[in-house]
Parts: structure tokens; sequence; C-alpha cells
């Protein structure tokens, strides 16, 4: 950060913030004035820290994906949300707001102070709430925006309001998988943005999933699922699906093509066998955690994996990780990469084998991909 001016100090010297007085005592003086002086949507992104329990290692990609699914992010004209979001994700780190874990070199983890977070937790209360979302029945949550589920129950029950509407946009958890989801919870979020059921026991998606408008964000990561219904098709806003680690998912409908305003696609450990022809379509898709290379089965409509120039028309890739790549067919254009001029990271993976070793015919193949 520039060094500041005696004007700039002298500022700083007589902002209100040394006064305010409605806040613990803790928070009030230096630790306040650090958060008033950030711009209007850093303040945003700090607030949102305050989901996370205490000490909880935080990861730049989910905050990034979350901060843009929120709308916190300004577009800039000729660069990615991701990358802008970025840049906040580090200017947060200049300003001590965020702390880095120093086990890694591109500060890609970081934490939040206590009283820091402490600090965002007090100024965002009326809108965020961290526990057991049953204990908000009996209360006024018409402001309520935003849950984040810590509880040692066996199920996600929300709240019975009366009439009252609950209007969360947010539900995140940070809770273990013997954590049960029942359908009714889908039905009881109809404003919600951002919905993350990562690693809990839900091992089936209703088909009024397809009635989330506003859903931006979908995260099932390390649950149960066996299959997603046609009706996701329907998620025109969403741009955030995350299916890694879901052992029983085998195949993808239809309606995956359909996402239009899909950013992010994250298929890594799941053991998908059939996808669907056309994820070129998604031309906002700009990083792909498990992109599937196909083998040649194809009956029109569902295939076995993609074919390489299925990726040509992705022009705003930032991130793509290739799987099964011995299976892919030399492609019948060389440009296939040349012009994805974000494109920051390419991880090109073929399939381990204990059985036997590739041929030579095959491992010519992968040097002609390559």
């Amino acid at each position: 950060m520039k060094e500041k001016t005696e004007v700039e100090w002298r500022k700083i010297l007589s902002n209100d913030a040394w006064s305010i007085n409605k806040l613990p005592t803790e928070l009030r003086g230096a630790l306040y004035l650090s958060y008033s002086q950030l711009p209007q949507n850093l303040k945003q992104c700090f607030l949102y820290c305050a989901l996370y329990p205490e000490q909880w290692m935080m990861h730049r990609d989910v905050l990034v994906r979350l901060w843009i699914a929120e709308s916190f992010i300004e577009k800039q004209e000729n660069q990615p949300m991701e990358d802008t979001a970025e840049e906040y994700y580090y200017e947060l780190i200049a300003r001590n707001i965020l702390l880095p874990d120093p086990n890694y070199f591109d500060q890609v983890e970081c934490k939040m102070q206590d009283l820091l977070r402490q600090l965002a937790y007090h100024l965002s209360k009326e809108e965020c709430f961290l526990g057991d979302p049953q204990s908000l029945e009996g209360e006024t949550t018409s402001k309520l925006r935003r849950v984040s589920v810590v509880t040692d129950k066996g199920s996600v029950v929300l709240p019975i309001l009366g009439s009252q509407q609950f209007r969360v946009r947010t539900l995140i958890n940070f809770c273990d998988k013997s954590l049960k989801v029942v359908d009714l919870t889908f039905k009881r979020l109809p404003y919600a943005r951002v919905l993350d059921l990562s690693g809990l026991s839900v091992q089936k998606i209703p088909h009024y999933i397809g009635s989330l408008i506003h859903l931006r964000l979908l995260d099932l990561s390390g649950t149960s699922i066996i299959c997603l219904p046609d009706s996701i098709g329907s998620l025109k806003n969403l741009q955030v699906l995350n299916l890694q680690g879901c052992d029983a998912l085998h195949c993808l409908p239809l309606g995956i093509t359909q996402l239009c305003n899909l950013r992010h696609f994250g298929l890594d450990r799941t053991p998908i066998t059939k996808v669907p022809n056309g994820i070129g379509n998604l031309k906002f898709l700009n990083d792909i955690e498990g992109f599937l290379v196909g083998g040649g089965s194809d009956n029109g409509t569902m295939q076995d994996g993609w074919k390489l120039e299925e990726l040509d028309p992705l022009l705003q890739l930032r991130q793509l990780y290739m799987i099964k790549l011995e299976r892919a067919a030399p492609c019948s254009t060389n440009s296939m990469l040349i012009d994805k001029k974000y494109l920051k990271l390419l991880h090109l993976r073929c399939t381990g084998r204990t059985d036997e070793t590739y041929s030579e015919q095959d491992v010519s193949n992968i040097e002609k991909i390559f």
C-alpha cells in the first residue's frame, strides 16, 4: 500500500469512526476504522466472511465464486469477474483484514482474525445468522438474508415462521456428512441465490429445484446424489455447479447444456460415464474441473465424454482440468487453446493403469494430443 500524506493522516485522525460508541468496547477505535476505510465493494466482501466459523480456513476460489454469486463484484471491461474478485481478495490481505496461510506461496487460503470476525458478525447480525436455523423459530427474520448452518443435530430444519416469508438468499453449511437435508428445504428457499449442501447426506434433488429461478450457485460436492433432474436446465441464472466427489453420480442430464450463464463446472472425482452433447454452448464457462474426454461412444444427444472440439467456442476459459486424456481423438483444428487468452491453469490427466501399461500406439496418440 502506498504511503499516506500528512493531510490523509489528519483526515484519518478526524474520522467519525473514532467516536462510534454503539459498538462493544473491544470493536471500537482502530478496529472499526479499518472497516470504515474500505471501499463499499470491499465492505460487502469483508462482512460476508462473518458466515465462516472462527478460525476457519477460507479458500480464495470459493470466496470468489460466492462474492460473484452475491453480485459484490463490479464488472470491468475486458476482464473476467473472477480476476476482479481475486483483486478484491488480495486487497483485503494487503489491508490485513484477511490473514493468509503462510504454507501457500500464492496466499490461496486465509482466515480472519477473531476480533475482525466479531466486528463483521456484529455489523451484519440482522442479515446473517450462524448456527442451528431451527433456533430462529419465534424470532423476527424479515431482514435475514444469509444463513450459515452449524449444528450437532441430524438434519437441517428451517424454522416455521407463521405468516412471515423466509427470504433467505444464501444457505451454506459447515456440518459433517451425517446431516440430512429434507426435500422441503428447497421449497422453503424460493429466493435462494446460493445453496451449499456440500458434504451433506443428500441422495435426491427434487424436481422443484428448477423453480429456484434466482439460484446462482449450487454446491452438491461430496453428497450421495445418484442423479440430477432435467429441471435443472431451468436455472438460467446459475453460475456455479459443483458436483465434485459425488461417488454415486454417473450420468448428467440434458438440461446441463441449457445453463446459459454457467461459469464454473466442477466434476473432479465423480465417476461420470454419460454426458450430454453441447457443452460448447455454455459461452460464459471459464472454469471446468473434470472435463471428461470421450472415447467415441455417441448416440447424438448423450456420449461417454466430450470431444476436444467442444472446447473451441469456450473463449472465456481461465482454468481447465481434463481427465481421461488417453481417450481423445486428434483434434480437427490446432487452435483449440490458442485463442484462450484468459487461460491461467491447464491440467491434463490420463487414467492411471495398474493392470497393464499403455501401448506404444496409446502413447503416440497422447503425444499427438499434447
